[in-house]
């Protein structure tokens, strides 16, 4: 995990140094790149199997990534996902997930903006033995998930700072353990969400 944050660092921060310093277009326009890395909180409740509401889950998320605008106002990009959740009962987990982006850019003068974005993100999970119930063996969790985020955004030179609500839901989750596979509850989960980028 350390690992993968160094890394995390190393790639986005010279990207925003060089995002701040570069002159070029705003925000939004063709051709435009934005490094941008965001960090949230959400609380969330899954659904047993009788669809009934189930255990509840804190999850902290840093999740930094790339968009390119493709026509003006229009970013397509992709963003690696990096979770520590921790449910109403167990022990606190880390995940990992990577998954594609789109976003539109809606400019209201030239400071404030709005920036919604939808993302679909595959994470593993890898649990201890004994960290669900009936099950001894260590398991592993895989999950597809649509997100919706929707920051109001501060420009400033080339940089800008975001906060808004998001909302989350599982679209697919599937445990494995001791070679054998088994459905997992889904969960939708909603929160805030900062966010601080650049362009270039």
């Amino acid at each position: 995990m350390r690992r993968v944050l160094v890394f995390v660092v190393a790639v986005l921060v010279p990207g925003l140094a060089t995002a701040a310093i570069k002159g070029g277009n705003d925000l939004g326009d063709r051709g435009v790149i934005s490094p941008f890395g965001s960090a949230s909180l959400s609380y969330s409740k899954n659904d047993d199997a009788s669809g009934q509401s189930g255990a509840s889950l804190t999850s902290a998320i840093l999740s930094p990534g790339v968009l390119y605008f493709v026509i003006d106002d229009l970013a397509v990009g992709g963003n690696v996902v990096l979770a520590t959740r921790k449910p109403s009962a167990g022990d606190a987990t880390t995940s990992i997930g990577i998954g594609p982006e789109v976003a539109y850019h809606l400019r209201f003068n030239d400071t404030w903006s709005l920036f919604p974005s939808l993302g679909l993100d595959l994470t593993r999970e890898s649990l201890p033995g004994g960290s669900l119930p009936g099950i001894s063996a260590s398991t592993t969790l895989v999950t597809f998930a649509m997100s919706l985020y929707v920051p109001v955004l501060l420009r400033t030179g080339h940089f800008y700072m975001g906060f808004g609500p998001f909302l989350s839901r599982d679209l697919y989750a599937h445990g494995t353990s001791a070679g054998s596979g088994f459905g997992v509850v889904k969960n939708t989960s909603v929160g805030l969400s900062t966010t601080l980028g650049g362009w270039l």
